[in-house]
């Protein structure tokens, strides 16, 4: 079966336009009925190539973040909102820090670049890590991008955000559990 330039053509252009409206999906700018991981759970396991790592996630996963309040938050290069919202993480960091808050971004599809640029742009000292393979994005059912869980001292998940969201909204989360030691506090 032969194909003319012009089938051919068209045929890669639709392709291509198919693989940037689902790119462009995932990244969502209004918030979305979160599924998959609730509320209340365990998080999953993390498979992750850790770029900036000075809590040893590489080595001990969430672990490394037992006795912390954890925003994690998955993200994707270009995806504006994902962008829009780390200068807000790393005031919260900077501002919680000492008192037990602690900030995991990880990107999905492993774009180095994008990875190294978000560091340098944003002056982020947390933890960084790519999903290049997207195993943790699947396990956390992450479908819409930002989506951010916020997990308590004991590594219980107790808000999930998925795609943009009012600025102080994770910090709100975040801050209310800084206080509580534990399901009973």
């Amino acid at each position: 079966m032969a194909f003319s330039a012009g089938a051919l053509r068209n045929c890669v252009g639709g392709v291509v336009a198919l693989a940037a409206l689902t790119s462009l999906a995932a990244c969502s700018d209004a918030g979305e009925t979160a599924t998959g991981v609730k509320v209340g759970d365990h998080p999953p396991s993390l498979a992750l190539e850790a770029v900036q790592d000075p809590i040893g996630v590489a080595d001990h996963g969430l672990d490394a973040y037992k006795g912390k309040v954890l925003v994690l938050g998955f993200w994707l290069g270009g995806c504006a909102p994902c962008l829009k919202e780390m200068p807000e993480l790393v005031e919260l960091r900077r501002r919680y820090g000492a008192e037990g808050l602690d900030v995991l971004l990880v990107n999905t599809g492993g774009n180095r670049k994008a990875v190294d640029d978000a560091i340098a742009d944003n002056g982020i000292d947390f933890a960084m890590a790519m999903d290049a393979l997207n195993l943790s994005s699947q396990r956390f059912e992450v479908g819409v991008f930002p989506t951010t869980f916020i997990l308590d001292r004991d590594g219980v998940i107790r808000a999930r955000m998925a795609g943009e969201h009012r600025p102080g909204d994770i910090a709100r989360e975040a801050t209310a559990l800084l206080g509580a030691k534990g399901p009973d506090a």
